[in-house]
């Protein structure tokens, strides 16, 4: 998942910054050799994502898809039995063995947790969370927009650059998210009030050259 995440991020800002081809080239090379040098456990992580596509029977009986599987039909199916306010935060755990003896697809025995954002949101808080996250999310990628069209009408490169980057940040995280629950939530709330600050800045940029405009005439 950190290796997608990482791949996804790299992509979007070589995308943003219209990187040449050569430039590929380049990163593809050191890529390759960085391969070579990685520790050989991680190497054969990275690897299995290759058995989604070629063998998809070795990828199902590996026992990390099996869990993850188990972990995110589990999510569903507690969303469906509380899919107001969902079975309480910080409970998937608590309630993950009920539901995963009655699946029968993870053999572990210990509490485990949904290993995605998107699915603890829907198993813990419902169509509420849902519906509050969802409108967060909307809000922080319409200020960053809004925000980028001003500086960019201002000619403010270096403000610009800084929003794009913050929009990147959020992007990686949300598609990290898919893989991981709320473990680290520091990241995000740092991200998601440097997005918010960014249209109030913006704005108070505009109204402020527009004044001296004014004053000037």
């Amino acid at each position: 998942s950190g290796f997608l995440s990482l791949a996804f991020v790299v992509f979007l800002f070589m995308a943003w910054r219209r990187t040449q081809f050569r430039t590929w080239l380049i990163l593809a090379a050191l890529l390759v050799g960085l391969v070579s040098i990685l520790p050989e456990d991680y190497t054969a992580r990275v690897g299995t994502l290759t058995d989604l596509v070629s063998d998809q029977s070795a990828a199902k009986s590996e026992i990390s898809f099996r869990g993850r599987t188990s972990e995110a039909t589990i999510g569903w199916l507690m969303f469906l039995d509380h899919p107001i306010l969902g079975v309480g935060t910080k409970n998937y755990p608590v309630f993950y063995q009920e539901y995963s003896r009655k699946l029968g697809i993870d053999p572990r025995l210990e509490n485990r947790s949904p290993h995605s954002l998107y699915v603890e949101i829907a198993a813990e808080q419902g169509l509420v969370g849902i519906f509050i996250f969802s409108f967060l999310i909307f809000s922080v990628f319409r200020g960053l927009f809004r925000s980028r069209k001003i500086f960019e009408e201002l000619d403010e490169l270096r403000m610009l650059n800084m929003a794009m980057a913050v929009t990147i940040s959020m992007t990686g995280y949300l598609v990290s998210s898919t893989f991981i629950h709320s473990s680290y939530p520091r990241p995000f709330w740092v991200l998601v009030g440097m997005a918010l600050a960014f249209p109030v800045y913006a704005q108070t940029l505009a109204d402020t050259k527009q004044l001296k405009q004014t004053n000037g005439n």
